[in-house]
């Protein structure tokens, strides 16, 4: 539901009251862990210059998501039986991941900017927003009228997306699978330490530890 995107709104508003010393911005999944160390990270961001990195899909947009209404009945999502508005301002719904790599300009964009507030408001009504509210914003082929700092304005489907890696399938997985995606196990750590993406997800501590204890020494190591 909405609560989750809310809570990252909550945070990116907070950072920017609070501070006025970082230039970017990473959300992460709680099973998520890191696959650069902190300076490789800050080495990252600098190439990035501004740029977000925020995962797109034009193709598989998952329509249902937003075109009924969405409402919370004892603490569950359940369509209303009503059809939701349009988005507002035109803007055409691309979907992606809820997390991402934001960059300042970006995280103020969202907060004060009327076409993102908007938006915002209107995804209240939608199952899992999280999943469309940061792609919509960042990519401008379909919404060039957004102009969000650090944008991109290419294919969002064919564009490489570095933020986080998951399994979903197209790799043999050696933990098991969750809600369709690969919980690493032992055996996917070689194929993790010669990943390019900034971060991983998901491990769970109860299911072979030493796999997270493994990626920590080589973390550790790196360092």
């Amino acid at each position: 539901g909405f609560s989750r995107l809310q809570a990252d709104i909550n945070c990116m508003r907070d950072h920017l009251m609070f501070s006025s010393d970082w230039k970017y911005l990473i959300n992460t999944a709680a099973m998520a862990f890191p696959l650069k160390t902190n300076a490789e990270l800050v080495q990252i961001l600098k190439i990035y210059n501004g740029s977000n990195d925020i995962e797109g899909m034009h193709r598989r947009v998952l329509s249902r998501r937003f075109r009924s209404e969405w409402i919370v009945v004892n603490d569950h999502l359940e369509k209303s039986g009503l059809n939701n508005t349009d988005p507002p301002h035109g803007i055409k719904i691309i979907r992606g991941s809820a997390y991402g790599v934001f960059s300042r300009p970006f995280v103020h964009y969202v907060i004060v900017n009327q076409k993102a507030v908007d938006l915002l408001e209107w995804s209240k009504k939608t199952y899992s927003p999280d999943e469309h509210y940061w792609s919509t914003l960042h990519h401008t082929l379909y919404n060039p009228h957004l102009h969000p700092p650090g944008g991109y304005d290419g294919d969002p489907d064919t564009k490489p997306w570095l933020a986080v890696y998951a399994n979903w399938g197209g790799t043999k997985c050696y933990g098991f699978k969750r809600n369709s995606m690969c919980v690493f196990g032992v055996g996917d750590l070689p194929n993790l330490t010669r990943r390019r993406e900034l971060f991983c997800n998901k491990f769970m501590f109860k299911f072979e530890p030493t796999a997270l204890e493994c990626m920590e020494a080589w973390i550790r190591q790196k360092t």
